[in-house]
């Protein structure tokens, strides 16, 4: 059986808007909690998981970014190594503070050139844009950052293995099959879907037809697969209206509510979805410091 799954992310052209979307694998339940702060004098709006530090977001001027591992074992390994385990509770992502520095960016080209340099680099896929401009680079710490400046209104998926450093990630075998009917599943939904609130809700209903197939975009945690990677979240950036659109998976992962550090008018908004154990979606609550320990399982 294969053993090895990770994240899909993408960037498409939905309603005149640009959104860059990402489904969210782990081995581990993540605890997710929304931050809303200035980070250096720019509004972020950020999803950050509590056990291993990562975080994804959007900014003010319109700026977001998603990342995919192309170091797959990294990414499947996180939150889970059992020398750190013992030491610190989880493996903690390098990448969290780096992110929050790539979002205070006030323009796409500073945005762009802390992914290639800022504290060695954002490591794997990576799709950053302004909602005008977007740009994907691929980064491991064995091969020099690559960039590619994407055309305007097209859609664009990447899973783990590489397409401008062709040799990095998943090199062959089930692995790089998975990697590759992976990013056809979510090109072949983001191709049909015509509006923003369809993409995550098509994405995980097409899953369901074959819900333990390693092959899916989303996949669901058996008990015969209890080790292996499990999708806990999707999570959507609509990058014109500055606006974080997050859906957790029931028993997958845990929303720990929303905690806002700034006053006053705010450009940046988001919602926050569940599919339950019916899979369907449920509002969850986004007021300030609204939070319930392990929510997901406890409604």
């Amino acid at each position: 059986m294969l053993n090895k799954q990770s994240c899909v992310i993408s960037v498409s052209n939905k309603e005149d808007k640009t959104i860059l979307f990402k489904v969210r694998d782990r081995k581990y339940i993540p605890k997710l909690r929304v931050y809303h702060e200035l980070v250096n004098g720019v509004e972020v709006l950020y999803v950050k998981d509590e056990i291993t530090a990562w975080i994804e977001g959007v900014n003010e001027y319109g700026i977001g970014l998603i990342n995919s591992a192309l170091l797959v074992k990294r990414d499947e390994n996180e939150g889970l190594n059992p020398i750190r385990r013992k030491q610190q509770g989880r493996v903690m992502s390098r990448d969290g503070n780096r992110v929050l520095k790539i979002l205070s960016s006030r323009t796409i080209e500073e945005a762009l050139d802390m992914v290639l340099k800022y504290d060695e680099g954002i490591k794997g896929h990576t799709f950053i844009s302004d909602g005008t401009t977007t740009y994907s680079i691929e980064h491991t710490s064995k091969l020099k950052p690559k960039f590619r400046k994407l055309k305007s209104g097209t859609t664009h998926v990447r899973t783990n293995h590489g397409v401008l450093h062709p040799g990095a990630g998943y090199g062959g075998g089930a692995s790089l099959e998975s990697s590759i009917q992976r990013k056809e599943m979510v090109e072949r939904v983001l191709k049909r879907s015509k509006k923003i609130k369809d993409i995550s809700p098509n994405i995980f209903n097409e899953s369901l037809k074959a819900k333990n197939d390693f092959n899916s975009a989303v996949r669901a945690k058996t008990k015969e697969d209890a080790l292996e990677m499990f999708t806990s979240s999707l999570i959507a950036f609509n990058l014109q209206d500055r606006k974080i659109m997050l859906y957790i998976l029931q028993d997958k992962g845990d929303y720990l509510g929303y905690i806002r550090n700034l006053n006053g008018q705010t450009k940046c908004s988001f919602d926050v979805y569940r599919f339950n154990k019916d899979n369907q979606i449920e509002k969850l609550g986004n007021k300030p410091d609204q939070f319930v320990e392990d929510v997901s399982r406890d409604m």
